[in-house]
């Protein structure tokens, strides 16, 4: 997904704007059109440390998360391991269903 559409995505979704994105560094989020995007809609740009545990960790551990429930899916349903990445993405919206005490119990 290019970043224009992510920013509408989020917009559409939950009416709110991208205030702060907080990357990895990488190629596509270095390049000189996505900086002039970034200045465009005012949105602050910081890059995490490569290999720095303490600010990938939290990721690290979502990710991890939502891979064992992936394969608790696909093991329990004996789906062949192809629908891999359709287990990905009910895993993950089982979990954003679930309540978090981080919005005080609601999904």
């Amino acid at each position: 997904m290019h970043f224009i559409q992510f920013k509408k995505f989020v917009k559409n979704k939950f009416s709110i704007k991208i205030k702060t994105l907080q990357s990895d560094g990488e190629a596509e989020f270095t390049s000189h059109k996505f900086k002039d995007q970034l200045t465009q809609f005012r949105i602050h740009h910081y890059v995490s440390c490569l290999y720095t545990l303490s600010q990938n960790r939290r990721v690290e551990h979502k990710h991890q998360y939502i891979n064992e429930i992936e394969i608790a899916m696909l093991f329990h349903s004996c789906v062949p391991l192809k629908f891999w990445a359709d287990a990905f993405n009910t895993a993950t919206s089982i979990i954003n269903w679930l309540p978090t005490s981080t919005l005080h119990g609601v999904s």
